[in-house]
């Protein structure tokens, strides 16, 4: 979801162009930068411009910040200096809570890695009332969303360099990097896999959210998708989103969450169902260090936020790693899994099979094999436990909440989302 907690979700629904891309003859392995365990994000080329890019499981367009935008603070992209530029001219403007962005389709050529595309169709954003823009720590937005964007049949990047299969991780410890495989091939037998029943997103059906004791018992949040949720694993949300009635029981459940982090591992685990497949994600994946709250920030309003919380300068504090989001779906309430589930998941796409797949993410990202367990026999956390990587920090990683990212669906004013 996703630019620093107002602007990228802003950019979200629009559409890509086709273009006559080249495919890579071996799967390309790419380095995401993280800046404050909230943005992850690796290198882009368009025409002659080097920059950065978020990869964004969530939207389906090329979105890049333009010269044409007078009165940007950060504008990298220059057509007038790119000899494969071709203009196309269509304006598009969206309105959104925080404000308005326009912007104008073009074509040019793109380059990720060994990848490369010629006349992909892209958005210059030429003007905007979003400030965090001029200060993100990126220039493009590249949708990876699993098909068409919903206003257009223009190819997107993904349908023009011929890749049906990506694969994200990002790595546990505090401040380290996250990996994006291009045309990802690792064995499908290593992995858990989950049919996405979305027509737009990488969405999954969602049951059976839970807390797995100390003592190994499992325990059903009350109320909390007893019909059926919606899940969507989406590289562009820093956070876990739920709607307020789930978090509220979710939160009960874990119980008090010291302030100072002392008692982080005494904490439940958090179990749900994706498909027909268990999944856990111990407290360290659900709590975030933070230094400083942004009083005033819309954010604020979606975090859970403990009534007694106090912050002192240099000092670190604990809370959930959860935000508000009361979105519905054909498929039941929606939840957004975001950089918390990724830390803890290797995660394969598939356009082609409509498929997800999982696996325990080892050292330095590496899958391990998904052990086929029933939900209620905690054997999939200690199976997590065992690929702990040397030097890890046990603790939760610290989180800038002025750069955390947010769904697109948490800025739009409707009630539901179409998958």
């Amino acid at each position: 979801l996703w630019l620093t907690a107002a602007a990228a979700s802003l950019l979200r629904s629009r559409g890509v162009g086709s273009g006559d891309g080249t495919r890579a003859s071996a799967p390309y392995r790419q380095r995401l930068e993280n800046f404050q365990n909230t943005q992850y994000f690796g290198d882009f080329k368009i025409g002659p411009h080097s920059m950065k890019a978020i990869f964004d499981t969530g939207s389906f367009e090329v979105l890049v910040l333009s010269s044409r935008c007078k009165h940007c603070v950060n504008k990298p992209y220059d057509y007038a200096t790119s000899s494969t530029y071709q203009k196309n001219g269509t304006l598009v403007k969206h309105v959104f809570g925080s404000g308005p962005v326009l912007s104008q389709k073009a074509f040019d050529d793109v380059e990720i890695g060994q990848f490369h595309v010629k006349q992909q169709v892209f958005w210059e954003i030429i003007e905007h009332r979003i400030p965090v823009l001029d200060y993100a720590r990126f220039s493009a937005i590249v949708g990876i969303g699993p098909g068409h964007a919903p206003t257009n049949n223009d190819s997107t990047l993904l349908m023009s360099i011929n890749v049906n299969t990506i694969a994200i991780c990002l790595e546990k410890h505090s401040g380290a990097p996250g990996w994006l495989t291009w045309g990802d091939d690792t064995p499908k037998g290593n992995f858990a896999a989950v049919p996405v029943v979305g027509d737009l997103h990488w969405g999954v059906a969602m049951t059976k959210v839970g807390m797995l004791r100390q003592d190994g018992t499992r325990n059903p949040v009350p109320f909390v998708c007893e019909g059926g949720c919606a899940a969507i694993v989406d590289s562009g949300t820093s956070l876990i989103a739920l709607p307020t009635s789930h978090l509220d029981a979710v939160l009960r459940a874990v119980g008090p969450i010291h302030h100072d982090c002392s008692n982080v591992e005494s904490l439940p685990t958090l179990t749900f169902v994706l498909g027909d497949k268990v999944f856990e994600l111990p407290p360290k994946a659900y709590i975030m260090r933070i230094q400083q709250m942004p009083m005033g920030s819309a954010l604020l309003q979606k975090l859970a936020v403990p009534a007694n919380m106090s912050f002192v300068e240099k000092s670190e504090s604990c809370m959930p790693a959860f935000m508000r989001m009361d979105k519905a779906s054909k498929h039941g309430p929606v939840w957004i899994l975001g950089s918390p589930f990724l830390r803890h998941y290797y995660t394969q796409f598939d356009r082609s099979e409509r498929e997800m797949r999982f696996a325990p993410a080892g050292p330095g990202c590496v899958p391990k094999p998904y052990p086929n367990k029933e939900p209620s026999s905690g054997a999939l956390l200690a199976h997590l436990d065992s690929y702990v990587e040397a030097g890890e920090d046990r603790l939760p990683p610290v989180v800038d909440l002025q750069s955390v990212m947010q769904p697109m669906w948490s800025m739009d004013a409707s009630a539901s989302v179409e998958l």
